[in-house]
């Protein structure tokens, strides 16, 4: 992403269908799911919906044109995240989504991805010390920016961490008016492991198949099933056996 990052400071709007073109020919494109219902559909590291990705389109490239000279005229000079996440925010807008799962590039109040209204529920995991120039060198500090996604009318769970930052990012959805919530890894119960998997117990939904390994994984599956059921608090029709899926 850097090198593409450099060639995008100083391109000019012929060129540019060229560079969109390179960053999709090596999978650069954000990570995106759309959610119909209760059923996600995974697409590794593009833009998808139902499944299908994002094709190399002359309408949706010629349309990545427009933003980033849109941006340009803004003032701004675009890299290539936030090309992709504006073309990838129009092409669910023009296929009229119902819901829209947005993984973020660094995180926080400065990603490209914050620039969307109040989001149903938002997600932050396990903090870490990456990115340190632009999100500040303590975990309160990372924690401050991280918590820049807290909107007024949404809902924010938080992976279980460090106190102070917690305390941070508590705080910050209180002043926005934003639900809280910190997801609990001791919901799940680890049974078994096998190459399909991890066999897991949830005090919820019973024994669940997660097919990832690492106990990390397991403190995913506890923020991912707590969002779920945040959403469900707000009225989400989200049934048992799509979880458990």
């Amino acid at each position: 992403m850097g090198e593409m990052a450099k060639k995008i400071s100083n391109i000019d709007n012929e060129e540019l269908l060229k560079v969109l073109n390179e960053a999709f020919a090596e999978e650069w494109l954000a990570y995106y799911q759309y959610w119909i219902g209760a059923q996600v559909i995974e697409g590794p590291m593009r833009t998808s919906i139902q499944g299908e990705f994002m094709k190399h389109a002359k309408e949706e490239l010629e349309h990545a044109e427009w933003l980033a000279v849109r941006i340009i005229q803004l003032g701004g000079t675009p890299i290539v995240f936030e090309v992709l996440t504006l073309m990838a925010l129009w092409y669910f807008a023009e296929r009229r989504c119902d819901f829209v799962v947005l993984e973020v590039g660094i995180g926080g109040k400065l990603d490209a991805t914050n620039c969307i209204p109040a989001p149903a529920a938002a997600l932050i995991a396990q903090l870490g010390f990456d990115h340190t120039e632009t999100l500040g060198s303590t975990i309160e500090e990372i924690a401050a920016q991280k918590g820049g996604i807290a909107k007024s009318g949404s809902q924010l769970v938080m992976a279980e961490q460090e106190p102070a930052a917690l305390r941070v990012v508590e705080q910050l959805c209180r002043e926005q008016g934003c639900g809280f919530t910190v997801a609990d890894p001791e919901r799940l119960q680890v049974l078994s492991t096998s190459p399909e998997g991890q066999r897991l117990r949830d005090r919820t939904y019973g024994e669940l198949l997660l097919p990832l390994a690492g106990s990390h994984q397991v403190k995913n599956a506890a923020n991912v099933l707590t969002v779920v059921e945040v959403l469900k608090g707000e009225g989400f029709a989200i049934p048992d056996r799509a979880v458990r899926q």
